[in-house]
């Protein structure tokens, strides 16, 4: 699972930086552990090819989560990420 404190995402396990799809359903559960409290969070996209999107973090109990599917991700190849905190006219990034 990534970690987020003081705004700084880290992967505790190598493998946790991959986005990659499991199963048949080509999705992935993305979790990050974070105490945000107040901020309304959306994780930013950016792919090789220079598209973008924008996926809402949902927070449970202690953890961002949203689930990545196929059609989410524009191309193959290296993604870059960075966490979005909203709370009022407050606006506050991660690292990427």
């Amino acid at each position: 699972m990534l970690k987020m404190e003081n705004w700084r995402v880290s992967a505790e396990v190598e493998r946790d930086r991959f986005l990659g799809f499991t199963g048949e359903h080509l999705a992935r559960r993305l979790e990050i552990r974070a105490r945000v409290p107040g901020y309304a969070c959306k994780l930013d996209l950016e792919f090789e090819d220079g598209q973008k999107n924008i996926l809402d973090l949902t927070a449970e109990g202690g953890v961002l989560c949203t689930d990545i599917r196929r059609e989410y991700v524009a191309c193959h190849g290296r993604v870059l990420a960075q966490v979005r905190g909203l709370k009022g006219d407050e606006v506050i990034k991660s690292n990427v």
